[in-house]
């Protein structure tokens, strides 16, 4: 699983190899379909060799609706005698920063922003949020809140900047969102 927030570069490589050094690979992926605006090199790393490629993904993070989606990657030896096929799924979480509560409504997930954060930790859902703790790396609760309402915001002046957990606790469930305070 990938994760971003909206706004940062996603950028990572997918190296690939075929067994053979006589076949070539070719790339398919869905990407372009899934993620507007990514760009996708390929590289042959081996010199006068095209039996290894690296795909470099790049992506300037933009929200999504639901926050998730899902891509492919895959290289393809062009059908030797053998055929060889490289593949991997990616799911990729983008966390929505400046998103209005409006946008979010309908969706019975819980959403939380902006992330990082500084000073104010916004949770929104399509349900009422029910109860909510704010823990640290350690695993001690700093917080808590009961909501019967479908958004709430945390004050978060006086925690330390770091890593923290919200585990929300609902009739849909519970769900566990990490977040950064700057």
């Amino acid at each position: 699983m990938l994760e971003v927030t909206s706004g940062n570069l996603l950028e990572f490589d997918f190296p690939m190899a075929d067994a053979n050094s006589t076949d070539s690979l070719s790339i398919i992926t869905n990407i372009h379909r899934v993620l507007s605006g990514v760009q996708v090199t390929v590289s042959y790393p081996i010199a006068l060799n095209c039996d290894t490629a690296v795909a470099g993904i790049q992506w300037t993070a933009a929200n999504i609706p639901r926050n998730w989606i899902s891509f492919y990657l895959a290289a393809d030896d062009n059908k030797c005698p053998i055929t060889g096929l490289t593949y991997q799924d990616f799911r990729l979480h983008v966390f929505p920063v400046n998103v209005s509560s409006d946008e979010l409504i309908g969706s019975s997930d819980i959403h939380i922003f902006p992330n990082p954060t500084s000073d104010k930790l916004k949770v929104v859902s399509g349900t009422s949020i029910g109860e909510m703790v704010i823990y640290n790396m350690e695993g001690r609760k700093l917080m808590e809140a009961q909501s019967t309402k479908k958004n709430h915001s945390f004050q978060l002046e006086g925690l330390a900047a770091g890593t923290y957990f919200l585990y929300v606790k609902n009739s849909d469930g519970q769900s566990r969102h990490r977040f950064i305070k700057n």
